[in-house]
């Protein structure tokens, strides 16, 4: 559920962010649910190709998982290094590009840097 708080704190993060700069790690996802099986196909298609064209240093990582359960969902993780904004070039013309095929769900991550979250020691 939605609240005032989750948005305050939501916009404290993006505060923290903006005072650190363009060195955030962030994560854009770009979900989709294909029409069918095909579709899916012609997703992961043109993943390949893009991810074969990709030349931009700010992009550290590019990720494609497929669900175990359902062969049309598909998830494409872009991982930056950069001032995200409304998002990348690369990750509006792969939404684009894939829209006609399915459902699409486009959202962006920023980096939690707490210490004591996901740490070991």
């Amino acid at each position: 559920m939605h609240t005032a708080q989750s948005t305050q704190s939501t916009q404290a993060l993006l505060e923290v962010w903006k005072e650190k700069g363009s060195g955030m790690i962030w994560l854009e996802m770009i979900t989709t649910r294909a029409a069918g099986v095909v579709e899916a196909e012609k997703v992961l298609e043109i993943c390949r190709e893009t991810h074969q064209s990709i030349a931009g240093e700010e992009l550290l990582q590019m990720n494609v998982f497929c669900n175990t359960r359902y062969a049309t969902d598909i998830s494409i993780h872009l991982q930056w290094k950069s001032d995200p904004g409304s998002g990348s070039v690369l990750g509006r013309e792969l939404s684009s590009a894939i829209a006609d095929l399915g459902l699409i769900n486009h959202a962006l991550w920023i980096e939690h840097e707490d210490r004591a979250v996901g740490s070991n020691g």
